[in-house]
């Protein structure tokens, strides 16, 4: 399944680096599956909150929309300008951006969300639809970066201290909005909805 949906994005898009050939493809799925898990939504049931506490189905797509904004508009533009002129090399995975993606990707396991990706307040009224037009953004940036060295590195959003690769940060939003799509499927069960 996964390299049908993989040759997809590769025919869509005609990208070279087989590692944003993969992300492209997981992109390529967060639309459909956003569909799914909020069909029959109404705007009341995003701000319910669950029975044994935890985010409502808005703040968990304020989240998503806080973390990729951080990557969407803050490091990955800069770091794409960056990788700009470089000789290209095979990506390798960063120790923590890799560490990171594969966290994330373990949906059994609990992670705290970093300080800054809190929600705090009242999630937007269009919290959805912010999220998607971020994940529009994230997409052209991928698209961008293809030729680049995607070794190049950078800043992590939580912390200066932390650098992690171009190819990494592109791909980290994607599993973090994979992750946060099955919580929203918890919750709304969770909800009876």
């Amino acid at each position: 399944m996964f390299a049908i949906a993989a040759a997809a994005a590769y025919e869509r898009t005609r990208m070279d680096d087989p590692h944003l050939v993969r992300v492209i493809a997981d992109l390529d799925r967060l639309e459909p599956r956003l569909r799914e898990v909020t069909m029959g939504l109404d705007g009341a049931a995003l701000h319910l909150q669950p029975p044994a506490g935890g985010w409502t189905i808005a703040q968990i797509f304020e989240h998503m929309r806080i973390a990729d904004s951080s990557y969407v508009d803050g490091c990955l533009p800069k770091a794409i300008a960056k990788a700009q002129g470089k000789a290209k090399k095979p990506w390798k995975p960063s120790l923590f951006g890799g560490w990171l993606r594969r966290a994330l990707a373990n949906f059994q396991k609990p992670l705290p969300a970093p300080k800054i990706y809190r929600v705090a307040g009242v999630p937007r009224g269009d919290v959805v639809e912010a999220w998607l037009a971020g994940v529009r953004k994230l997409r052209a940036l991928i698209e961008s970066a293809d030729r680049l060295d995607l070794n190049t590195r950078l800043s992590s959003p939580v912390s200066k201290l932390i650098r992690i690769s171009l190819g990494d940060a592109l791909a980290i939003p994607v599993v973090h909005s994979h992750r946060h799509l099955g919580q929203v499927e918890r919750t709304r069960k969770a909800l009876g909805r």
